[in-house]
């Protein structure tokens, strides 16, 4: 199936529901002919990277800066898990001499959420239906529901908005004894997890050119002893230095320190 403008760059999540099927007798033959209609439900999103300000400062003079939070959405994530769903289906009045069909539909999905718990739970209805012959050889329709419940396992899921989507992977029943037949349905859960996080960005810079940095400290480089995991950058700013000249004094390349250093601090640029 095509869908007009979306292509490879979208991220996907398409969920395919049976709404009716129609059967009738195509020629004298035999031949059946099948209607079927379906529901298609497609979120596609988009995602692309851009460069951002989200801090600065001037080597030569004082400067005000304007800042702002924008929220933009978190690339998500896909939560996989599978689980088993069993139920035993009776008969109350006759014995059960042959199973000629199970088949499950599933209702009422949900995520639940519970304030002193971090992970999320996914749950839902799973129907059991049987179509079985009885010991005189009518028909016997069984019905029965159970719920069921998924804990999602993963980082940050409390607060994040959650897709689930529940497909049935495999139906299997055996009889285990005249009046009762044991189902067990395998759900397959997948769970797009998304959300928002707060950037810090940069609206607007102000130079204050009549206030200059003073930078006549009687030398041309300061010694500094940066610690691991220090950035670079916070140590340029400091000392209204730039970044590159920094990297460039000492001969490194990463803006992240992993050990303790000495550190040539350029004052004059």
């Amino acid at each position: 199936m095509d869908i007009e403008g979306i292509d490879e760059s979208f991220v996907v999540d398409l969920s395919v529901n049976h709404i009716s099927s129609d059967f009738s007798s195509k020629n004298s033959d035999g031949d059946l002919e099948c209607e079927l209609i379906i529901l298609v439900n497609c979120i596609a999103t988009k995602y692309c990277s851009i460069e951002a300000v989200s801090d600065a400062f001037s080597t030569v003079c004082e400067c005000e800066i304007a800042g702002c939070e924008t929220l933009p959405s978190c690339k998500p994530a896909l939560l996989s898990d599978k689980i088993m769903v069993k139920n035993a289906l009776k008969s109350n009045d006759e014995k059960i001499a042959n199973v000629l069909d199970m088949w499950c539909e599933i209702t009422r999905i949900s995520d639940v959420r519970d304030d002193n718990e971090e992970s999320p739970c996914i749950m839902g209805n799973v129907t059991f239906n049987l179509l079985c012959i009885d010991g005189t050889g009518s028909p016997i329709l069984l019905e029965n529901s159970v719920p069921f419940e998924h804990k999602l396992k993963g980082d940050n899921l409390k607060n994040a908005k959650l897709t689930p989507n529940v497909k049935i992977s495999s139906v299997s029943y055996h009889i285990s004894d005249d009046n009762t037949v044991d189902g067990v349905c395998e759900l397959e859960i997948n769970t797009t997890v998304s959300g928002e996080c707060k950037v810090p960005l940069v609206k607007n810079i102000t130079l204050k050119e009549d206030c200059p940095k003073d930078k006549n400290s009687g030398s041309a480089i300061k010694i500094y002893f940066a610690c691991a995991g220090e950035d670079i950058w916070d140590i340029a700013r400091r000392y209204s230095a730039s970044v590159k000249s920094i990297l460039d004094e000492n001969e490194i390349t990463s803006t992240n320190l992993e050990d303790r250093q000495m550190l040539l601090i350029p004052l004059s640029e």
